[in-house]
């Protein structure tokens, strides 16, 4: 049981505890030791989601501290909020404390990142879930244009991917520069498949499933034959050699690889694929 304390005792015990960023300590000197400044109260609460400390969560946000943390003075985007942070981690206790305080799912931290999107790249299905029984905007887009559906194809989160669908998540959104959640699927396929083999499905979690959520997108309608830089999805899929990705996308519809020319390696020193040249021979 955690022993009831008032505020200020519980911040001065964060603080003996090193529970303040260097950005609080910096800072101190305005606010003497037993006093509590906003900066203080959004720095612990932050801290305590990073250290995963629900006991100390629990306790902040019951004392009063705003669950979104504080606003920038200068009106810029927070580098972090304390949403995304337990959404990052896939913390689903932490993140429904904070939407039990009102925290906000359209709060974008750095770069126009939402908890959505955190959620989504952590994998962490069971927060996805979570923030969009909250209502979160499933098609909000990230400063680069990229949506919660990008993040999930990213990493081959399947089970989020399809959740953002029947939600109403558009699977033909793309960024400024034309990329379809089906090319992000297939341009990160390879960097994730050299680490996929040490990932392993926790509580909350997903483990990847390109081939999966490739379905999931083509169940969904998703373009097949758009063109990212010259190139259709599938190339990008043989140019990583995943396999299992381009035979779906092949038996889908997907229009075949054109053959190599005969005598053209691609002067790149790729391998080529057995389903056609590679995306620097095309």
């Amino acid at each position: 049981m955690l022993k009831a304390v008032s505020g200020v005792t519980m911040l001065n015990k964060l603080d003996r505890g090193g529970l303040h960023d260097s950005s609080t300590r910096s800072s101190q000197s305005s606010h003497p030791r037993g006093s509590i400044g906003p900066s203080d109260g959004t720095s612990a609460l932050l801290k305590a989601v990073r250290l995963q400390n629900i006991a100390q969560v629990r306790c902040l946000l019951e004392h009063g501290f705003s669950s979104d943390g504080e606003e920038p003075t200068d009106g810029s985007r927070p580098v972090l909020t304390p949403l995304v942070a337990a959404c990052k981690i896939g913390h689903v206790i932490i993140t429904q404390l904070l939407l039990n305080h009102t925290a906000s799912t359209a709060l974008a931290s750095e770069g126009g990142l939402t908890p959505l999107h955190a959620a989504c790249n952590a994998r962490a299905i069971a927060c996805c879930q979570i923030l969009i029984a909250q209502g979160a905007d499933v098609d909000v887009a990230a400063d680069d244009g990229k949506r919660p559906l990008h993040c999930a194809c990213a990493v081959g989160a399947a089970k989020c991917a399809e959740a953002l669908l029947r939600a109403g998540a558009d699977v033909e959104e793309q960024t400024p520069e034309g990329e379809l959640p089906l090319h992000t699927l297939c341009i990160n396929v390879e960097a994730s498949i050299l680490t996929q083999a040490a990932s392993r499905a926790k509580r909350g979690f997903e483990t990847s499933d390109f081939a999966g959520c490739a379905k999931v997108l083509a169940d969904a309608g998703s373009p097949f034959e758009n063109k990212l830089m010259g190139r259709r999805a599938i190339q990008y899929a043989a140019h990583s050699d995943s396999n299992d990705v381009v035979e779906f996308l092949l038996s889908a519809g997907a229009k075949p690889l054109p053959k190599a020319n005969k005598g053209n390696s691609g002067g790149q020193g790729r391998r080529a694929s057995k389903f056609g040249p590679t995306v620097a021979q095309i």
